[in-house]
């Protein structure tokens, strides 16, 4: 596979759209499937399984299934689901992407017809009984895009889609918590831990989250999703 620009183009600076629309065009067009994780229906055990996932001119990420899968009735019970894809670089790094959403059946014909037209192999399967086979959207949620850029460095962006927010940074450095002692950066896996004055902030585009910094701070000043 051809090896692609890190984070697709994409940088700290990019605005939540733009991170958006490359990772929806980028699973629609690199990745065609994602593994989508649900709970089965008695809420005990977890479940996951590949859809075919189709990014439409709308906007939004389509994928469909057959009612009497067990999928649609867990999507049924409880819809929202995660839905993951990896792919490979030429030099074997990876670059990944999480996206975690409502679900909602789709409901607009033009989309549904949209939908058909990009998938006659599914849609001469159903053609005996294309009722049976029910098509979805995400509808809301927040998603990722993490790169492994080489061995000893990694990139991540976050965005949220449908009037939802990104979801944050799994650890911050509380400035008025920090002392300057430099521990978190001198054991930062990945180096992306600076001075800020007499203090120090963690850059999150490169942060690897493992927790180290956290960990080793000697006066509880990385905080986890803000709080101790």
């Amino acid at each position: 596979m051809a090896h692609l620009p890190t984070l697709l183009g994409l940088g700290s600076g990019s605005s939540n759209d733009e991170i958006c629309r490359a990772v929806f065009e980028f699973v629609d067009k690199r990745l065609h499937y994602l593994v989508f994780s649900t709970l089965e229906t008695d809420g005990a055990r977890p479940a996951a399984r590949g859809l075919d996932v189709n990014l439409l001119s709308d906007g939004r990420l389509y994928f469909g299934i057959a009612r009497g899968k067990p999928v649609y009735e867990e999507l049924a019970a409880r819809p929202y689901t995660v839905g993951t894809g990896v792919y490979l670089t030429e030099d074997h790094l990876s670059i990944a992407c999480r996206i975690s959403g409502e679900v909602a059946p789709a409901q607009d014909p033009d989309r549904v017809a949209e939908y058909w037209a990009l998938n006659p192999g599914t849609r001469s399967m159903y053609r005996k009984h294309p009722e049976v086979f029910s098509i979805f959207y995400l509808r809301a949620g927040e998603g990722e895009l993490f790169h492994v850029c080489d061995p000893d460095h990694c990139a991540r962006l976050r965005f949220g889609f449908g009037g939802a927010a990104p979801r944050p940074p799994r650890y911050v450095i509380d400035p008025g918590r920090c002392v300057g002692c430099g521990l978190c950066a001198e054991n930062c896996l990945t180096d992306v831990i600076h001075p800020a004055g007499e203090c120090f902030f963690i850059d999150h585009t490169g942060c690897l989250e493992c927790g180290v910094c956290r960990e080793l701070c000697p006066n509880g000043a990385v905080l986890q999703n803000g709080y101790r």
